[in-house]
């Protein structure tokens, strides 16, 4: 037997474009109901800002380095760079 995942009851309004994009989701199949529609819209949502807020993370990491530290990741880049030349990806 599947395990029941805990909901929180919602009660908002949504636009027009908003609820039609999440009724078009059941329609399709895509999901079973408006407020799974809504979770995986949600967690798209969520993945993207993971995403942004890793790069912002990142660039801010190598702005802060030392010189060299700097040259230890160059040096770390162009090892990985020359391991995967040895790669063969279609054998």
């Amino acid at each position: 037997m599947p395990v029941k995942t805990r909901r929180r009851k919602l009660s908002t309004t949504v636009s027009d474009e908003s609820y039609r994009y999440l009724l078009e989701k059941v329609k399709s199949g895509q999901a079973s109901s408006i407020a799974e529609a809504a979770d995986r819209a949600l967690e798209r949502e969520r993945r993207l800002d993971n995403r942004l807020d890793l790069a912002r993370d990142t660039a801010a990491y190598f702005e802060n380095l030392t010189a060299a530290a700097t040259a230890t990741e160059d040096r770390l880049a162009e090892d990985l760079g020359r391991a995967l030349d040895e790669v063969d990806i279609d054998g």
